[in-house]
């Protein structure tokens, strides 16, 4: 097994909740996921930016594939929920950055009114707990758009801090967005009384503590390595 597929297997596991789970999407989920990037209502709230192009089942799979044998820099999940094992949303720790111990979280249900309450809070348990305990961060920041005011109120909700506002720091389709910054560190996150009543039952599990295995220190240099060398420009000939 390459060193890259070996970095990528510790993000490939099954993340488990009570009443849904979060798997990392793969060339099967290439529908789900084209349907995701279409919804302009969807990816207005998630990521604007993002596959703003349309792209086709052939261009997902194949980025999909590709991503496989590259250093780990972004994790996306399919949100699963039990009661039928139907994918109900994205969740995801992009701009992965291992030598300083951060990413940016990012979750987006559709048609978030018909499910039961709770499931974005649970699913976003899910990422702290991965993000914290599995990959270590020091640091995880939340990018909102301005317009999204329920999304702004439930990361700080979940512990978030602002960091303040990038005023018109985005353009799209002619219009200039402002951004809320928000992050959350390690030490907020292990001492949030919120976060480990939610947990424990929600998740049946207080993932303030350190219950899942840590990445060996071996792999997250391995990582670290392998990213800067992706990010080094060529050498001169």
């Amino acid at each position: 097994m390459s060193e890259n597929l070996q970095l990528n297997a510790w993000g490939s596991s099954k993340l488990l909740g009570q009443r849904l789970s979060l798997v990392r999407a793969t060339g099967q989920h290439a529908t789900f996921l084209q349907s995701c990037y279409l919804n302009t209502a969807f990816m207005s709230l998630y990521r604007l930016l993002h596959h703003s192009q349309q792209p086709s089942l052939s261009q997902i799979e194949q980025h999909l594939a590709t991503e496989s044998q590259l250093p780990p820099h972004y994790f996306e999940w399919i949100i699963e929920r039990h009661s039928d094992w139907q994918p109900i949303g994205l969740a995801s720790l992009a701009d992965y950055q291992p030598n300083h111990g951060r990413a940016e979280f990012l979750i987006g249900l559709l048609n978030p009114a018909a499910h039961p309450v709770g499931m974005g809070l649970e699913a976003s348990l899910l990422v702290l707990e991965f993000a914290f305990n599995t990959l270590q961060l020091h640091k995880l920041s939340a990018l909102v758009y301005s317009h999204n005011i329920p999304a702004q109120r439930n990361v700080l909700h979940l512990g978030f801090h602002s960091e303040g506002l990038l005023r018109e720091h985005l353009q799209h389709k002619q219009q200039w967005i402002d951004i809320h910054q928000n992050s959350l560190l390690e030490r907020e996150f292990r001492a949030s009384t919120s976060v480990r009543r939610w947990s424990t039952r929600l998740l049946k599990r207080d993932i303030t503590e350190v219950s899942v295995m840590p990445l060996p220190e071996q792999t997250l240099q391995q990582a670290k390595t392998a990213l800067l060398k992706m990010l080094m420009p060529p050498a001169s000939l």
